[in-house]
């Protein structure tokens, strides 16, 4: 019962909004144009994180490991805020704190599907 009505409040809006200010859509934009830049291939990433409630906007990065041969991707996250960032990592990452898979960088939280390539990592990172 539960999961149903958590699904129809995500909904109906009831999640994270894809909204907010026009900072928030000028810095998605300036991230994915500099990754773009950086030879790589962002799309919008139009779900939601589930239990976030805070202006949140996403980007997916298809990957490929060099290390582990397979593909993988990067969700980066923007909010307003460093805080809304850091108060909201938990519902995306299921971390408290940074590790090899995600981090807290600015406003932007950047969670990778499997231990990233040292490269791919930095080539993000550089774009946030």
């Amino acid at each position: 019962m539960f999961a149903l009505l958590a699904l129809a409040a995500a909904a109906c809006g009831g999640g994270g909004g894809s909204g907010g200010g026009s900072a928030l859509s000028s810095n998605t934009a300036a991230i994915m144009s500099c990754l773009k830049t950086a030879g790589l291939s962002p799309k919008k990433n139009a779900a939601l994180p589930l239990g976030v409630d805070d202006p949140v906007q996403g980007i997916k990065v298809p990957l490929q490991s060099q290390d582990f041969n397979e593909s993988y991707q990067a969700e980066i996250w923007v909010f307003e805020s460093g805080a809304a960032a850091m108060k909201n990592r938990p519902a995306i990452t299921l971390q408290t704190h940074d590790d090899v898979r995600n981090k807290v960088v600015g406003p932007v939280v950047v969670d990778f599907s499997i231990v990233p390539d040292k490269q791919d990592a930095q080539q993000i990172e550089s774009c946030l």
